[in-house]
């Protein structure tokens, strides 16, 4: 049997899938993710974090944008 050590894993970097003015998927399930964390593990509120990411993401996006 052969055995392998493992691998030491670079972090994952964030993949923005979406346009310029649209969060990307992956953007969005670290950010719900996040807030899941923050709000102690609550069960069954997957769309809600999902929801209140894209609109704390959005929200960003525009601030960002009439700063430039």
């Amino acid at each position: 049997m052969k055995t392998t050590k493992p691998k030491n894993n670079p972090a994952p970097q964030l993949i923005t899938n979406g346009s310029n003015d649209e969060p990307g998927r992956d953007e969005l399930a670290l950010r719900a993710y996040s807030l899941w964390e923050q709000e102690g593990h609550r069960q069954n509120h997957e769309v809600e974090y999902w929801l209140r990411a894209e609109t704390q993401l959005r929200e960003e996006r525009k601030q960002n944008a009439a700063r430039a």
